[in-house]
């Protein structure tokens, strides 16, 4: 059955009136099997295959540079910068990489001036093998904070959607994958939708490093463990874990990585899908999860040990690249009723005490009186 009728299917069972219950059971039934089945043997699986390839790198250069012409198409963005390297120039080499996603002065100043004047003035030294021309390379040669060597198709296709620049060298099969991110992103503000009285007023943003970052500035310890993988079949969404080794409980992290794991859909765009996925009870009127806008709020979280339970008190986050809110989990309700962690309890408590107090008051000298009524007399 095409999705067409099976769409067909579902407006035919919502419109007409089936007498029959055992047919109308049997039609339900095909359904729902129908639905199991869309998502494992549908058309959109195509696309995850065409950028799952294992295929290793040839060592022809220009053999290369056509598979990843083929994998992206004609997209006016994918810019692939050929030049020479070497004492006499004799050896062709490659950058690929997407306009937008990248840091071109670190390209200019960092990768293709080294590679072709600096490489100039250095003498042939006799190698093994591939891989001591590329050690040479990456120690002597490139100037950049971060690099990784990378053999298959895969990991280039994956290193340029990532904002990284991918290296290739004519003879080798091998080549770089060069941290050289620079999208435009916005600045850490303040959350609007969680504005505090006293405390700090930094707020995650869509950037996920950026968002480690706040949380490794609240959290100096090296015991805080950031676990990055990616997510969705098409958008190849990074998602980051972050747990403290010591307080969350291990079998609560492997059993988070297992769900994880096993999401199956084409793209994650916000925090909210994951938490759909992954929650324990989704029809429970509770909350089994929480979420926040504020590093702050996620630093005291991990940090609980013991106050409810040993389960309650495990604490892992979820940083979405795409999505300013991030999850903890579990959570329990009276996270959601208490008041800011930066306001002393006792002052507040006092505070409610009197005013509940003021208002009962009222409510009994004035019975059956608004405050407009009442001014009015």
């Amino acid at each position: 059955m095409s999705e067409l009728n099976f769409f067909c299917l579902c407006g035919t069972l919502n419109n007409m009136k089936i007498r029959d219950e055992r047919t109308r059971k049997a039609m339900l039934k095909k359904l729902l099997w129908k639905i199991s089945m869309l998502g494992k043997n549908g058309p959109r699986n195509t696309v995850s295959r065409s950028l799952d390839t294992k295929e290793s790198l040839s060592k022809d250069l220009q053999k290369n540079l056509r598979k990843i012409t083929d994998i992206f198409g004609n997209s006016s963005d994918i810019s692939i910068r050929e030049f020479s390297i070497g004492m006499d120039s004799n050896t062709d080499a490659a950058v690929v990489f997407i306009d937008g996603l990248v840091e071109k002065s670190v390209i200019n100043e960092n990768i293709l001036k080294p590679l072709m004047l600096y490489s100039r003035g250095t003498k042939p030294t006799p190698l093994a093998d591939n891989a001591d021309m590329l050690d040479v390379l990456k120690r002597n040669v490139l100037t950049v904070a971060k690099s990784k060597e990378v053999s298959t198709i895969e990991e280039i296709t994956d290193a340029v959607l990532s904002g990284e620049t991918a290296l290739l060298i004519a003879g080798y099969s091998s080549g770089f994958r060069v941290f050289t991110k620079g999208w435009e992103t916005r600045g850490v503000e303040e959350p609007k939708t969680e504005s505090v009285v006293r405390g700090p007023r930094e707020g995650f943003s869509e950037t996920l490093r950026t968002n480690t970052a706040l949380l490794r500035r609240k959290i100096k310890n090296p015991n805080l463990v950031l676990e990055t993988l990616k997510v969705g079949r098409v958008t190849r969404t990074d998602v980051c874990i972050a747990y403290i080794r010591g307080i969350a409980d291990e079998k609560v992290v492997r059993e988070l990585k297992k769900r994880m794991n096993r999401i199956d859909i084409d793209g994650i765009l916000e925090s909210g899908y994951i938490e759909a996925f992954i929650e324990d009870a989704p029809l429970s009127i509770f909350p089994t999860i929480g979420n926040t806008e504020k590093p702050d709020t996620v630093a005291a979280k991990m940090l609980e040990d013991g106050k409810i339970s040993n389960n309650q008190a495990i604490k892992l986050l979820f940083i979405t690249i795409s999505s300013t809110a991030v999850l903890f989990a579990p959570t329990i309700i009276h996270k959601y009723a208490k008041q800011d962690s930066w306001i002393p309890v006792v002052l507040i408590t006092i505070l409610a005490i009197v005013f509940s107090y003021i208002i009962a008051t009222l409510g009994l000298m004035f019975k059956g009186k608004t405050i407009v009524q009442y001014k009015g007399e």
